[in-house]
């Protein structure tokens, strides 16, 4: 999305943006409090386990964020949430460095969503959510109709979050669009270099 709008923003034109069960953190922007950015790191059930410890830790845990700065506040909050066991077991057997690497690139993400609504892209999206997704969330996480002026397309995917990537249909449907896309551009040329 972020190199679509780039070249837009350049003139060109953006043909497609497909988008596979992409389930971006948009809470996680800057100007989150610091209870809010407790919630990015304790997901699902962690959540109900983190609210059923004494407020007075809970409130601890806040006033230390609150005195720390961004790069700190992340690292502290990680590694809480890793004594406290309120990760889950694949984020506990993650190194401390690339859970904050993934958190800088959530963070990125939220920004770049907020500023896609601002100004939306102009191309068509081509979005697939996996049917786990559907079921994990009860709907679509993500509305995508908000961040483009172009029509936005569905589809829906049986399995997993890995299945939308390796899934032979979604790959004949992508290919479907770009052949049409590459035809109605031929065909454009076509007609502009008639007399």
């Amino acid at each position: 999305m972020a190199v679509g709008r780039l070249l837009e923003r350049q003139g060109q034109s953006l043909a497609f943006l497909g988008i596979l069960d992409t389930q971006p953190q948009a809470t996680s922007e800057s100007t989150a409090s610091v209870g809010e950015e407790l919630n990015h790191y304790m997901q699902g059930d962690r959540k109900k386990a983190f609210l059923a410890l004494p407020e007075a830790e809970r409130q601890g845990l806040k006033d230390k964020l609150a005195q720390l700065g961004e790069e700190d506040r992340v690292e502290h909050a990680i590694r809480w949430a890793r004594d406290h066991e309120l990760l889950s077991r694949e984020e506990s057997d993650v190194s401390v460095a690339a859970l904050k690497v993934a958190y800088a690139l959530d963070r990125k993400t939220a920004r770049i969503l907020r500023d896609a609504t601002q100004d939306p892209l102009r191309a068509p999206i081509h979005a697939w959510w996996t049917s786990a997704t559907l079921s994990k969330h009860g709907k679509a996480p993500v509305d995508w109709t908000l961040y483009t002026r172009g029509t936005v397309e569905i589809g829906i995917i049986l399995g997993e979050h890995t299945d939308a990537v390796q899934s032979i249909q979604v790959h004949q449907r992508i290919s479907e669009i770009l052949a049409m896309k590459r035809a109605c551009g031929a065909q454009k040329e076509s007609y502009a270099v008639q007399p």
